[in-house]
């Protein structure tokens, strides 16, 4: 028996590999459910260790470039 691909030539999953991980993450989501676990599934893209420092550098800029302030080591009071 032949072992199907999970990932494309480059390396995306596929389409069919996502509907199956959903599917198992569904039957995950209600055995949680039923001991009294109310889990939130969402559908998010892994960055890798390897981009994230150029991600947050861009985000940054981003905020930045939009006059938001970015306050480190702040004790927060009041949000708008």
């Amino acid at each position: 028996m032949k072992r199907q691909k999970k990932y494309s030539r480059n390396s995306v999953w596929t389409e069919k590999y996502i509907r199956q991980v959903w599917r198992k993450a569904i039957r995950i989501k209600e055995k949680a459910k039923r001991a009294g676990i109310d889990l939130l599934l969402i559908k998010q893209k892994h960055l890798g260790s390897d981009r994230l420092p150029q991600y947050i550098s861009d985000m940054i800029d981003y905020l930045k470039k939009n006059n938001v302030e970015i306050l480190t080591q702040t004790e927060v009071k009041n949000i708008m």
